[in-house]
């Protein structure tokens, strides 16, 4: 072993006095080597208090390093007994970086030394915080497979393979246990009270686990790691489901694995991957360990599941033995449903292995006979007309009898010949359920075609869409068919526009008898017709339409359901008007689409249906949403989108007329804007005439600047930050802005602090506003400094918080970068005195956002590479976007080559960690051409530069020679 020097107190107690920060202290520890520090450092209790993690704010949270550990990994080679005493001695930590190293640690050991510190591997996942992926489990798991510590493997695995309970289960089970009208109801809760069990670790590393270290260890115990993976996924498809599917065998297996052996490509789920590497250690026990498959398929057996049984089905495909014949024997008899649908992917490669490996010795020729009897005599004829039940038979025989081809005989052969040569194509595995690209569970459909629908009258026609109900669902194959009102709608509304419209008689019947529809479902679905018709230009029955949308907005919208539940439209006993009332706000915003032009004759009647629409009771605004609620989910309702419509109401006028006068916009915003108003404008409301205040502008100017301040109340703080907020978000910004908008500048300014402490920190705003300033001041309508610059106005206000700082030179640089064409020398120099204004400040964080200023080839590249070696005289370079620095350089090494070098020999101090992957060919190019360059300071820069790199030992891809 190397001679080393033991250190001395003296040594030791100036190595830590010179630890004045935490770098220093992690830089040290990381790169001491000597293997006589562990014992004083012991004996001073070094390794006694690990770090925490600390909680910092905005719910982030610090996970530190701890140094001296780090130490260790650098020795483990020289005193490996030193270090597993010490490592095996740590408390506790709740720091996974800690764990990070003892894994690391646990990876340079061999054999028993590096399993014995399995136990400490275990604390790792009693953590209460997601596993790092830094936690090299996969590796550590080949590791000690590799040497053969099967034992600490398999406890490892035990624990890393399980999946825990999804953090709403309680909830969502106490919801699912709430009584369900029909099985639609149920299809629809379903969706929200779905179970998701998860692994303790992230997706990709679990998934990376089981690839990488669980096969390998299945190779070697292949029995054990079944028998552990079993037991895993059972667990994990119980906490999938509910008490109530617990008795049955349904896990929906099908839908998310539809294979059980993993495929090239594509994305791996956790649930999968655990179903793949299950088979897979299966498959080395039929493989390896002959004389334990007997118990395996008995534990494999006595799993309820429906994966489980296509394991079977898969493992006695692939090893069609003396052993596993009866039990396919078993299987084959016992299946009942030869003459209803195709069989699952396994069972049918289970049978087809089978008749090729064992011929005619599978099952005698009476059974074989019996099942195939079975199978011509189905499938049963349903709803369908003749010549479809011909087709769908015959494909049906051909998918049933193709896996028993080799054992087929008489006329069953003949038969299965007659129906091969009908299809160009053979049958292969894939045309066998699940399918690969299956994404259809539920299937709705009508108890009638439209064909039929249209053949009725209009009275058989609406006494039958009012008396029919849902019927029971049914299967077909492993898809649920369901003959319901949704399916019937759909149908309907098909019919009304394809038949009903075009016939004036039919069409006549409909707009007379609209009260007598009992179910709401068909209005709406009228309604989407007419929208139809409507996109196409059909504007023949518009008058009609639009009185009826009025009886529609008649019935009131007083019911939660409508919102969440796409079916409240079906009941007769208990209408619900939502979806209709929703339909509507999409026929009247159609009617103003640019693509579209109704007559203007029917503005009376529009103006009629948007002043119900502008001014009635909406449940969603005016009794469920609250302060805390994001705004966005309240502006996508049907009485914002009827101000957004009234909007487009009045430009659709001017469309047709620029010298028409559109009162009835200003009528009815006055309506809502009075503060006798029934119903006072909400938070989303003041949002939406923010986003459209320019639209409104265009519109009648005078009105619009006179009642700015109803739409910008800066006495009702709240109100004034949704409009504001989306006034600058989707609106121009210009000299006209800043003249009509200049009080509400100042005010953000001087409520900046109030908007950070908003239940909703609007963060996007904030930096809206400093960019907005920036344009006015390169606009010229303030000075860049001065009590009348509102630009240094914002600086002042955003106070201690630098992210806004750098937020808004960033988007200065992203600005110039994006940009082409050639700077106006006013605007370039206003430009460069922002630059300058900024630097005197000289704030690491702000400068950091220099990288796009460096890009943009709108400036000059000598004040580039100026302003940007001014800036790593400040700035550390680990904190900054090399790669495209670096890029940017390169791209201005002709001609600057002095000023390039300069900046990338600086650019090469301290680097840090975090830029190991940047040096390419760029930062190669430039070296290259500093050594050749005829000035000896730009030689002595590219030489320390080089120099800089190989200390840092990230220099090897550049072969430079001296």
């Amino acid at each position: 072993m190397k001679s080393w020097k033991k250190p001395t107190n003296e040594l030791i107690d100036r190595a830590y006095g010179t630890m004045a920060k935490q770098f220093d202290h992690e830089y040290f520890f990381t790169r001491l080597k000597n293997p006589l520090w562990v014992k004083p450092l012991v004996e001073r209790g070094r390794f006694q208090s690990p770090p925490k993690m600390k909680q910092m704010p905005g719910g982030y949270v610090q996970v530190p390093v701890w140094p001296e550990l780090r130490y260790l990994k650098n020795i483990v080679s020289d005193v490996p007994h030193d270090v597993l005493s010490v490592v095996r001695e740590l408390p506790k930590s709740d720091n996974p970086r800690v764990y990070e190293d003892i894994v690391d640690i646990a990876l340079l050991l061999h054999g028993g030394k590096s399993a014995r510190l399995m136990e400490k591997v275990l604390e790792s996942t009693e953590i209460d915080y997601p596993y790092s992926p830094r936690l090299r489990f996969a590796e550590l798991l080949k590791h000690w497979t590799n040497e053969n510590q099967f034992e600490a493997a398999l406890k490892l695995t035990e624990v890393l393979v399980q999946f825990v309970a999804d953090n709403q289960d309680k909830t969502k089970r106490k919801h699912q246990r709430k009584t369900l009208i029909n099985l639609d109801a149920i299809v629809t809760k379903m969706r929200d009270t779905r179970l998701n069990p998860t692994p303790r670790i992230n997706n990709r590393e679990y998934c990376k686990i089981l690839s990488n270290g669980v096969r390998a260890l299945a190779k070697k115990e292949p029995y054990k790691v079944a028998r552990l993976l079993i037991d895993a996924a059972a667990n994990m498809i119980r906490l999938r489901t509910h008490e109530e599917n617990l008795d049955n065998d349904i896990d929906y297996s099908e839908y998310w694995c539809e294979r059980l052996t993993k495929s090239e490509g594509g994305y791996e789920d956790a649930k999968k991957s655990l179903v793949h590497t299950l088979t897979f250690a299966c498959e080395q026990v039929y493989k390896k360990l002959p004389d334990s498959v007997f118990e395996l398929d008995m534990t494999i057996r006595q799993q309820q599941w429906r994966v489980f049984k296509r394991l079977r089905h898969h493992l006695y495909a692939q090893y069609p033995t003396e052993v596993t014949q009866p039990w396919i024997q078993e299987l084959i008899r016992e299946y009942e449903s030869y003459g209803q649908w195709e069989y699952t992917y396994e069972f049918q490669q289970m049978i087809r292995s089978a008749c090729d490996h064992f011929g005619t010795a599978l099952l005698a020729k009476d059974e074989l006979k019996q099942i195939f009897d079975c199978i011509c005599n189905g499938p049963s004829k349903d709803d369908l007309t003749k010549e479809e039940f011909k087709r769908h038979q015959r494909c049906l025989h051909r998918l049933q009898f193709a896996p028993f081809n080799p054992v087929l005989f008489g006329k069953y052969e003949a038969y299965f010949r007659e129906l091969e040569s009908e299809v160009k194509d053979k049958i292969s595995d894939d045309d066998y359920p699940p399918f690969k690209t299956r994404t259809v569970h539920v299937s709705t459909r009508s108890p009638h075609s439209p064909e039929y629908l249209a053949s009725l009258t209009d009275e058989e026609l609406l006494s039958f869409i009012n008396e029919w109900e849902d019927t029971p669902p049914f299967f077909e194959g492993n898809i649920v068919i369901e003959v319901n009102i949704q399916g019937l709608s759909r149908e309907f509304q098909t019919v009304f526009k394809d038949k009903i419209v075009p016939n004036p008689k039919r069409h006549r019947f409909w707009m007379e008898n609209h009260d007598r529809i009992e179910r709401p479902i068909y209005v709406e679905k009228m309604i989407n017709a007419m929208r139809e018709c409507i996109q196409a230009n059909n504007f023949d029955n518009l008058d009609e339409w639009l009185t009826f949308s009025e009886w529609v907005l008649s019935h009131p919208d007083d019911s939660e359901q409508g919102i969440y539940d796409r079916h409240a439209g079906e009941s007769r006993d208990n209408p619900n008007w939502s979806n209709s009332r929703w339909a509507v706000s999409d026929f009247i915003r159609t009617c103003f689409r640019a693509d579209v032009n109704p007559p203007v004759s029917a503005r009376a009647q529009f103006v009629k249906l948007l002043d119900m629409f502008c001014t009635q009771f909406d449940w969603r605004l005016d009794q469920h949403l609250t302060g805390n609620e994001p705004i966005d989910k309240g502006t996508n309702t049907p009485r914002c989108r009827a101000l957004e419509a009234l909007i487009g109401f009045g430009l659709w006028l001017r469309d047709n007329d620029s010298a028409i006068d559109v009162p009835e916009v200003v009528e009815i915003l006055e309506k809502r804007l009075a503060p006798t108003a029934e119903h006072p404008l909400t938070l989303p409301e003041y949002a939406i005439l923010g986003e459209n205040y320019n639209r409104l502008f265009l519109l009648n100017k005078a009105w619009t600047k006179k009642h700015k301040s109803d739409f910008f109340p800066q006495g009702k703080f709240p109100k004034w930050l949704a409009a504001f907020d989306n006034f600058l978000g989707f609106n121009p910004w210009s000299k006209q802005t800043f003249e009509i908008f200049q009080d509400d500048f100042i005010f953000a300014l001087k409520h900046l602090s109030a908007i950070k402490k908003q239940d909703r920190p609007d963060d996007k705003l904030i930096d809206m506003l400093g960019q907005c300033l920036y344009i006015f001041y390169l606009e010229e309508l303030y000075p860049l400094r001065g009590e009348r610059s509102l630009l240094e106005g914002y600086y002042r206000a955003s106070g201690d918080d630098r992210e806004q700082w750098a937020n808004l030179f960033d988007y200065v640089g992203h600005r110039l970068w994006e940009t082409t064409g050639q700077l106006d020398t006013n605007v370039k120099d206003k430009i460069t005195d922002f630059f300058e204004w900024r630097f005197e400040v000289r704030e690491p964080v702000e400068l950091q956002q220099f990288t796009y200023w460096l890009r943009a080839e709108r400036l000059d590249p000598q004040w580039r590479l100026n302003a940007y070696s001014k800036i790593l005289d400040i700035t550390k370079a680990e904190d900054m976007s090399i790669t495209m620095e670096v890029e940017a350089l390169c791209d201005m090494l002709s001609g600057h080559t002095e000023k390039v070098v300069e900046c990338f020999h600086k650019l090469t101090k301290d680097i840090g960690d975090k830029n190991i992957s940047i040096f390419t060919e760029e930062a190669t190019t430039i070296l290259q051409v500093g050594r050749q360059s005829s000035d000896e300071s730009v030689r002595q820069n590219a030489r320390e530069a080089r120099e800089n790199l190989l200390h840092e030992g990230r220099f090897d891809l550049m072969k430079l020679g001296d």
